[in-house]
């Protein structure tokens, strides 16, 4: 009798091992298909986001192209330049010399000209009358190599302000101080002296 009961205990045994087994068996497999059902939804998902995107793209307006603001001093413009140190304009005074106490007048209205990528400016009602830089004085020329000037721009000064930087004497600009006389160009730096409105 003992050794039935003791087989009767190692086939209990057995069986519990037989369905331990069997239980660990289906939840591998469910736990598979639980796996596989979670990566065919991931990739139905993928492929519905690359769909939606495509279609977003095919269906989205053409970029336009950046539009490049207009050159504030364009060849052949007629322009007056505001001192912004001063508020009145940059003029070639009639009997000479220059300054920033201009008004509306002929003596502080001016011609645009290309110089290449630069400019000259001249007198519009006296075309032969040049701003120019020349030893370390703001002057006027006849439009030669001293006239020619380099025109530059900040874009946190807002459109149409600019400062003129000599071409033949690199980091000297067209100044006016505060009183309205006009700015050693090699004491000048692009700051507030140099900066104009363009009218």
């Amino acid at each position: 009798r003992i050794e039935e009961k003791r087989k009767l205990e190692e086939e209990r045994k057995m069986q519990e091992k037989r369905k331990m087994e069997e239980e660990r068996k289906m939840e591998e497999k469910h736990k598979m298909e639980e796996e596989r059902k979670m990566e065919e939804k991931r990739k139905m998902e993928e492929k519905r986001n690359t769909k939606e995107k495509k279609n977003k793209e095919k269906n989205a307006p053409a970029k336009s192209k950046p539009v490049e603001a207009p050159h504030p001093l364009p060849p052949g413009a007629t322009v007056r330049l505001t001192s912004k140190a001063h508020g009145k304009n940059l003029r070639i005074k009639k009997e000479g010399g220059i300054d920033g106490r201009g008004g509306n007048g002929p003596w502080a209205t001016f011609t645009v000209h290309s110089r290449g990528p630069n400019i000259a400016l001249s007198l519009a009602a006296y075309p032969k009358r040049f701003l120019a830089i020349k030893e370390n004085m703001l002057t006027e020329g006849t439009g030669g190599k001293f006239c020619t000037l380099i025109v530059k721009h900040d874009p946190d000064d807002g459109p149409g302000t600019v400062t003129l930087e000599s071409a033949e004497y690199r980091t000297q600009y067209v100044g006016i101080r505060s009183n309205g006389d006009f700015k050693e160009p090699d004491q000048t730096r692009p700051g507030y002296n140099a900066k104009f409105y363009v009218n």
